[in-house]
């Protein structure tokens, strides 16, 4: 049975499922670092948690989804749940902003650490595995 799914379809499905988790790190990093120069308002916001907001919903599904995946993709799904739960951690508990906005900087920028270290070890394994079937 011929596969029905076009090319380009398969080429976007697999640039979303392996970039999505560095895109919402980037998001989150951008809203800490913006708050912490006093220069976010309600609007830009607004814009990045419609644009790259992240659920825990999103995150297990991402975690489920990619099962296979390597250590440190799981690695980064982990760094954006720590976000959720700092912010649970916020709004439940007397946290102060300064200290969840910097906690959530610190969890988003292991998160990129952690992409960076999985593309470099994704691609070396693609390159590698490509060797061996010549």
């Amino acid at each position: 049975m011929k596969d029905t799914i076009p090319v380009w379809v398969k080429v976007v499905r697999r640039l979303f499922k392996i970039y999505t988790p560095f895109l919402c790190a980037v998001f989150v990093l951008a809203h800490g670092w913006m708050y912490m120069t006093d220069s976010l308002s309600d609007q830009t916001a607004y814009l990045f948690s419609v644009i790259g907001g992240s659920s825990v919903l999103l995150l297990a599904y991402m975690w489920f989804e990619n099962y296979k995946m390597y250590v440190w993709y799981k690695a980064t799904l982990a760094m954006l749940f720590c976000v959720h739960v700092d912010s649970l951690l916020y709004y439940f508990t007397d946290m102060d902003a300064d200290a969840y906005y910097y906690s959530t900087m610190v969890f988003a920028l292991a998160g990129i650490l952690f992409f960076v270290i999985f593309s470099l070890c994704y691609k070396v394994t693609v390159d590698m595995s490509c060797i061996r079937r010549r």
